[in-house]
């Protein structure tokens, strides 16, 4: 018996130095050069996957007043569907240079050779990009049972349910500013090269906020944070965007839309981790959360080809083409927010429910302890009157 245990215990610890022996081999996980080209790769990538279709606007110029899609009604979906099949596929650097890039190669070249070098770009630099993105350990650790786990109770959590709505809303209103920006620019009487400087500045404002707020949900409620990012998107929308008729109004617009309408997504993982601590949960909602965004991306576009209207009046609100869509993004952003002002006042409410139960129990404690003392003093006062004698 003695020697069975040996044994096992024997195996046990050569198990163990074969996981730490295993774990020494790994990479560095915050430092080394294979941390960085996985790094570099991700920026590559993400700069192709997310540059090229976060700057479709100047496309969306350029098809609306070429003859062969003067009239389509359906230039608008080309954009959302772009960036939709991102999130199920799934920076703005890219975006503070590509903008120009593409104004020039349009009216240099046509949209044809255009799209012709944006192909050739994506293959030459997305292959590489591609290399350089290495697992650090060989092994996934999720497994099946983990994810049907995942599921199953994400489907139970009603606050979860509630954030995933309000991703849902956002992503219905968020991405067209980007999109009608430079064709609001040209009817506003604008020159195609103040176009792409908008979306330029709403790449920038967005790598700002991105940053920032990542920065900040570290240390502020992150409630707030989602509430700030998506009434501010909304106000600045309804008010910079919709009377704007100039240029200063429509460059300081996207500069507040993109900083904090921007940074919504990055805040998606400080939302998760206050409600789920289990790795295969946390990544099934995230899944969700890129889901319900993308759903509500391809949606926007057939949105808002129909509320585009066909006459420009540029004494009227959103030039008069454009305003049924920006009371949509205001009204899509506000109703987003709905769902942090309900958790913080659900949190209000749980406190205040629990400092009543606290209150309620050190009443009876106190109680308790008048009762005992009561029972108490006649033994007390016994004790001493036999001491005394």
């Amino acid at each position: 018996m003695a020697s069975q245990q040996e044994e096992e215990m024997a195996l046990v610890d050569d198990a163990r130095e074969s996981l730490s022996d295993s774990r020494e081999d790994l990479p560095q996980r915050d430092g080394g050069a294979a941390a960085w080209r996985f790094v570099l790769g991700c920026i590559l990538l993400e700069g192709l996957v997310w540059g090229i279709a976060l700057t479709f606007g100047i496309f969306q110029a350029f098809y609306s007043h070429h003859p062969l899609f003067f009239e389509s009604p359906n230039v608008a979906i080309i954009g959302t569907c772009a960036t939709a099949m991102a999130y199920f596929g799934s920076t703005g650097l890219t975006a503070l240079w590509l903008p120009f890039a593409l104004e020039k190669c349009l009216q240099a070249y046509g949209f044809r050779t255009t799209l012709r070098i944006l192909a050739l770009m994506i293959g030459v630099v997305g292959f590489p990009a591609t290399l350089l993105i290495q697992p650090r350990e060989k092994k996934s650790t999720f497994r099946r049972s983990d994810i049907r786990t995942g599921c199953s109770s994400i489907v139970k959590n009603k606050t979860f349910m509630m954030f995933a709505l309000a991703v849902f809303s956002q992503a219905l209103g968020f991405f067209l500013p980007r999109f009608f920006l430079p064709s609001f620019a040209h009817d506003a009487s604008l020159s195609r090269n103040q176009g792409a400087l908008l979306l330029a500045l709403f790449g920038f404002a967005q790598v700002v906020g991105q940053l920032s707020f990542g920065y900040i949900s570290d240390k502020v409620n992150i409630n707030i944070l989602t509430l700030l990012s998506t009434s501010i998107s909304a106000i600045s929308a309804l008010t910079l965007w919709g009377t704007a008729k100039s240029l200063l109004p429509l460059a300081v617009f996207p500069l507040l839309y993109g900083c904090f309408g921007g940074s919504y997504s990055v805040l998606w993982s400080r939302i998760l981790m206050y409600l789920t601590d289990d790795d295969s949960t946390f990544a099934t909602m995230f899944g969700v959360f890129s889901a319900c965004r993308g759903v509500g991306n391809i949606l926007s576009g057939p949105i808002a080809s129909a509320l585009l209207k066909d006459e420009i009046k540029i004494e009227e609100y959103g030039l008069n083409k454009y305003s049924n869509m920006v009371f949509f993004v205001g009204i899509t952003m506000l109703v987003s927010s709905l769902s942090s002002v309900s958790y913080l006042w659900q949190n209000k409410i749980e406190e205040a429910r629990l400092e009543e139960k606290y209150a309620i129990e050190e009443e009876k404690t106190k109680e308790d302890e008048e009762v005992l003392s009561r029972e108490l003093a006649p033994l007390n006062r016994r004790a001493r009157s036999q001491d005394e004698e």
